[in-house]
């Protein structure tokens, strides 16, 4: 009698989870993550899949500095994406109305476009877990002095979006006052700056947070 033999390793080429829906010929194995294993026990086998496409779940915590300068207000922020389920490669961010002269900063950035308020970065390799990405853009204050509404970046992607907020003023020759804060409550700076990661420009302006 002539034993035939082998190994057989079934995997997603995009994310998506497999399940078996015939199989002849094999006999199933323990596989790594998001593969399908079998050993093969026949000279002729058989096999049948069905795959269902699994959705990335982004959550985005965000940790924004606002600065005080004269003529306008400064905004850094630190985005990091939470990525789970499946990776991603596409990022896409809305800056508030009146933002200007924005940029982007993070690793393996490949591309970067800004279309009117809406950012698209697209990234060099898929990405899962945490991924950090520094946004900045200003505020123009008006000559005459006055308001300047301040409003948050959005992610639209994402299922929770929440995070911290400082204002702080560069010059002790500029008065701030909040008149108005939708969607916050208020927190002391010490929560905000004691957490992992924080960039030390944000430390460094603990000093001028109002």
């Amino acid at each position: 009698m002539r034993r035939h033999a082998g190994d057989l390793a079934v995997e997603a080429a995009v994310a998506a989870s497999l399940r078996a829906t015939e199989v002849r010929g094999l006999e199933a194995r323990r596989g790594a993550e998001g593969q399908l294993a079998f050993a093969q026990d026949a000279a002729a086998w058989r096999l049948e899949l069905s795959a269902t496409p699994i959705e990335p779940v982004v959550s985005v915590e965000a940790m924004a500095l606002l600065s005080a300068r004269p003529g306008q207000i400064a905004v850094d922020a630190l985005l990091t994406f939470s990525i789970e389920k499946a990776p991603v490669n596409t990022l896409t961010l809305r800056l508030p109305e009146g933002a200007e002269n924005s940029s982007v900063h993070g690793a393996d950035i490949k591309t970067s476009q800004l279309q009117g308020r809406e950012w698209t970065i697209q990234l060099a390799q898929k990405v899962k877990g945490s991924y950090p990405l520094r946004v900045t853009y200003d505020h123009l204050i008006p000559a005459e002095g006055g308001a300047c509404a301040c409003g948050t970046i959005e992610a639209p992607a994402a299922v929770r979006l929440d995070g911290f907020l400082l204002v702080a003023r560069d010059s002790y020759r500029i008065e701030v006052g909040i008149e108005g804060a939708e969607g916050l409550f208020a927190a002391e700076p010490g929560d905000a700056l004691g957490r992992p990661n924080v960039p030390g420009s944000f430390r460094s302006a603990a000093p001028r947070v109002i």
